[in-house]
């Protein structure tokens, strides 16, 4: 007689069949190609792939914008949650550390394309069971790693007090272990947090530490000192931002750094916008667009929301600035990216008014 256990299995194995031929079905009956059901969702078809296999159980996320577009009224979710999702199964016993460090690799490339699901699924398999006591170094140099990019995660989707927590427990483990690196780039990353949650004089104040911290690389030095420019614009400063940004592209330049070279060249196009130089800001924003960065939609959020802002600070182009940030809003919506978003509103609500 079977267990309740390996019942349990049977009944999810058998859930699993019923959802993957289900999602196939549907898709059929609509005529649509895996691709062109990926585009429609806004995934790549290879999830789409992943959802009419057995072989991994999709994220939430993923089914839910397969039942509404293919009009499943919640039975693709029925199926999903009787075939286990939702469970997060702690990895225990001897840790396999390698396998630790290869997710989180995982991770941080999931994290770069704001796919949050699949990396938070990640860290949650080490962290949901991971006890401290008697872990060697190696184990707690990545449940450090683990909750620093657990940080990265709800920082991206501008969950700031939560960003927070485990940013701070990440410093502490960095600190016991003696990884003074890892540590200051905690602190960094802290200061973003203090940025992004208004508290820009504080975070002008730790930016401008960092700079000068010979713990850190000399790009993280940079980055940090361009970072001043951001808080004191946000404040008002533009004239002293541009300058900042000026003498970070410079710097950037020479470490070879294009995609912070970018980046900059986006802050510049907004402290131009700032102080009413128009024509320099979108050449500003030009450059940054024409950098040849990868297209994560973090970035095209942060590209669209900036040429938004600038055009529609002329009076004569309002109409299509605000289409350009309503374009950046519906794209951070789909990706969860709560900050961007929140930044958004903001902006239309200064241009309407």
């Amino acid at each position: 007689m079977a267990s309740n256990f390996e019942s349990q299995v049977e009944q999810e194995q058998e859930a699993a069949r019923q959802l993957a031929a289900a999602v196939r079905d549907y898709r059929t009956r609509r005529r649509l190609t895996q691709q062109a059901l990926g585009t429609r969702i806004g995934y790549s078809r290879q999830y789409v792939s992943m959802a009419e296999s057995t072989r991994e159980l999709p994220p939430e996320t993923i089914i839910a914008a397969l039942d509404r577009e293919l009009g499943g009224e919640g039975a693709l979710l029925d199926l999903w949650g009787k075939a286990g999702g939702g469970r997060v199964e702690p990895v225990r016993g001897d840790l396999d550390c390698d396998g630790w460090e290869e997710d989180l690799e995982r991770t941080a490339a999931y994290l770069a394309c704001q796919e949050f699901t699949f990396a938070e699924s990640l860290l949650l398999r080490w962290l949901a069971g991971f006890e401290a006591g008697g872990a060697g170094s190696r184990a707690m140099a990545l449940y450090g790693r683990s909750l620093f990019l657990l940080g990265d995660l709800r920082g991206q989707q501008g969950a700031l007090d939560q960003a927070r927590q485990p940013y701070q427990k990440a410093r502490e483990v960095f600190a016991a272990q003696r990884m003074p690196r890892r540590a200051a780039q905690v602190d960094l990353e802290l200061a973003v947090v203090a940025e992004m949650a208004g508290e820009l004089d504080e975070a002008a104040n730790q930016y401008r530490h960092l700079a000068t911290d010979a713990r850190l690389s000399p790009r993280d030095r940079a980055r940090a000192g361009i970072w001043v420019g951001t808080a004191i614009s946000k404040a008002g400063d533009h004239q002293q931002a541009e300058t900042i940004f000026e003498s970070g592209i410079r710097q950037f330049e020479r470490l070879g750094e294009q995609e912070d070279w970018a980046v900059t060249h986006e802050k510049l196009a907004l402290a131009h916008r700032g102080v009413g130089k128009l024509d320099q800001a979108a050449r500003a924003i030009d450059t940054a667009a024409n950098s040849n960065r990868s297209p994560s939609p973090l970035h095209r959020v942060r590209l669209t929301t900036a040429r938004g802002h600038i055009t529609g600070s002329d009076p004569g182009n309002l109409a299509h600035g605000m289409a350009l940030l309503e374009e950046a809003a519906e794209l951070a919506a789909r990706h969860q990216l709560g900050h961007q978003l929140s930044s958004i509103r903001k902006i239309e609500a200064a241009l309407a008014g």
